[in-house]
């Protein structure tokens, strides 16, 4: 209930667990869930007490999306416009931040990117010192209390579970000395960040990936 106004919602028992689910909620709300008196039983089929609950809903975190060059302008904008009206779509402040090969470090310089918001990177491929970077200490001071969530579409490889990232033939700014990163997956674990990785591309999984980590990170 919202409001006064009751809202359906689909409900579920499976091994004597009742499961209410309702639809899309609006962010930062308070709800009440009333079970009126007999409409459950207990195991023994005696009706239940009159149940009210109260719970409010998160408010999610503004979302600031950047991505490499991966396919071409047109697609690669397109893709960030497409995710950014789902989200909106969803109840969250979506923003399309920019497109090219330095955003996912300029998004963070940039002072008008609020201090509580998901940065997400869309990059299409893996680049060692790129991921180094993250971990230190100069990356994590732009980011502050932001969240910097990557997301790796094809051709990128997968990183989950690999070895060793070697550098990227184009990486022009680490240190000649370094030759790649070792798990680069726990790496960024390790450092505080989350990632996915979609073999296809799709975006309904980047989307519902986004959200939840606007939700709960």
């Amino acid at each position: 209930m919202f409001n006064g106004t009751c809202i359906s919602v689909n409900t579920s028992i499976k091994d004597n667990k009742l499961t209410i689910c309702p639809p899309l909620l609006a962010a930062g709300t308070k709800y009440k869930v009333v079970l009126h008196t007999g409409s459950v039983k207990d195991l023994a089929g005696n009706s239940l007490a009159l149940v009210v609950k109260y719970f409010t809903t998160i408010n999610p975190r503004p979302v600031y999306i950047t991505s490499d060059n991966i396919i071409n302008p047109t697609t690669d904008i397109n893709r960030i416009n497409a995710i950014v009206k789902a989200l909106t779509d969803l109840g969250v402040t979506a923003v399309n931040w920019g497109l090219g090969p330095n955003t996912h470090v300029a998004v963070l310089q940039d002072s008008k990117v609020p201090k509580n918001a998901l940065v997400v990177n869309i990059y299409g491929g893996a680049c060692a010192g790129t991921i180094y970077e993250m971990g230190l200490n100069y990356y994590k001071n732009w980011a502050g209390s932001r969240k910097v969530f990557n997301v790796w579409i094809p051709p990128a490889v997968d990183i989950t579970g690999l070895a060793w990232l070697p550098r990227a033939h184009d990486d022009n700014f680490s240190p000649a000395s370094f030759t790649g990163l070792a798990r680069p997956d726990l790496y960024l674990l390790n450092n505080g960040y989350r990632y996915i990785y979609s073999a296809s591309a799709d975006l309904n999984t980047i989307i519902n990936s986004i959200y939840q980590q606007a939700l709960t990170w």
